[in-house]
């Protein structure tokens, strides 16, 4: 039986139900577990509490509480080794009672997980990783469909750019003959009325000029081809730069 214990991969120990639950045996393998000799631990009733992380110790002292209701309980926490490296110990702890129900010790065994612990910590440092590599991809997914939509876009404002830029080039052009047509035409008016000047005609094209409103028309046709062309100028600019977004 003592071979056994001593040759378990887990740390068999027991203390005393109540108080700091001091240590009253431990088995020999401690030394090859977390590299105290057994003469150590025994030494200071308050040796192994010492040793336990500062951040795990509230949570085991208070296991070591709730035992005493539940009957037995296991937690994990960190154990400063002899070589000065924390380990992780996986402890699980029963209470042993008299056949009157009265506590009489509690026994436990602690294994060393700090591998196990290594494990998890390392998948879980790849999961962040690869969460990680989720969003960059996601992030490039949606860059991939940005691009697409602009070209789209691109391609449709060039088909739009095309496509407006054949009837605005001939309606500049219609407006800048249409310009000269009104020139000419008003230059016919004013030599008829030159030509008239002093005849009886003459009473006759000023009531004909005055009742068609023709200097208001003279001054109002020259602003209107003037703000259309000015207007198409507009259009044009808004053509070239369609042109110029679907090269991009």
């Amino acid at each position: 039986l003592q071979y056994l214990i001593d040759n378990t991969p887990s740390i068999i120990c027991c203390s005393v139900p109540t108080g700091g639950f001091e240590l009253t045996y431990v088995s020999n393998n401690t030394f090859e577990v977390v590299g105290y000799t057994p003469a150590e631990v025994m030494a200071d009733p308050d040796f192994w509490r010492s040793h336990i992380h500062p951040d795990d110790a509230p949570e085991v002292f208070s296991g070591l509480r709730s035992m005493m209701a539940k009957g037995e309980d296991t937690f994990e926490y960190r154990f400063l080794g002899g070589d000065g490296a924390w380990l992780w110990l996986h402890h699980h702890i029963r209470l042993i009672s008299d056949g009157e129900g009265v506590p009489v010790e509690v026994i436990g065994s602690l294994t060393d997980i700090t591998q196990r612990k290594a494990m998890e910590q390392d998948l879980k440092s790849r999961g962040s990783e690869q969460q990680r590599l989720i969003v960059r991809l996601r992030e490039a997914h949606d860059q991939l469909l940005q691009s697409e939509k602009m070209a789209s876009i691109g391609q449709l404002a060039a088909g739009i750019a095309h496509e407006i830029n054949n009837p605005v080039g001939f309606v500049n052009s219609n407006m800048g003959a249409l310009k000269n047509y009104m020139g000419a035409l008003f230059g016919v008016i004013d030599q008829f009325e030159q030509a008239a000047a002093g005849s009886a005609l003459a009473p006759r094209l000023a009531a004909i000029g005055e009742e068609a409103e023709l200097g208001f028309l003279r001054e109002d046709a020259a602003a209107l081809i003037s703000e259309s062309m000015d207007g198409l100028k507009r259009v044009r600019d808004i053509v070239q730069a369609l042109k110029d977004f679907s090269h991009v």
